[in-house]
């Protein structure tokens, strides 16, 4: 097999190999049920989820203290979808629907 014929087996090898990981970061597929979203369940730490969507959160926590309530939000990708963290721990995704012109 020559260097072109290689290089083309390399590279069909490479997308059957991504072909389970692309399809499984495919949030349209993704359902909100009691224990999560798509890969996100409920009990995950914060870094947990963000590895699990592949983009970082953000938010303010709503008390002081290292246990505190936080709802959060990813920085892309995920919009009216909201993360509250208690005590580190994701225990609940909420799912918000904004509908333009109203208030």
């Amino acid at each position: 097999m020559g260097g072109l014929g290689r290089l083309a087996l390399v590279a069909a090898l490479a997308v059957a190999a991504a072909a389970p990981v692309l399809s499984q970061s495919r949030p349209a597929r993704w359902h909100l049920t009691p224990d999560g979203y798509g890969p996100v369940r409920i009990g995950m730490t914060r870094a947990q989820v963000e590895r699990a969507l592949a983009v970082r959160l953000r938010g303010t926590p709503l008390e002081e203290g290292p246990d505190a309530c936080i709802q959060m939000s990813a920085v892309r990708g995920f919009p009216g979808l909201s993360f509250m963290f208690e005590a580190r721990r994701l225990t609940r995704i909420s799912a918000i629907q904004y509908i333009e012109g109203c208030a």
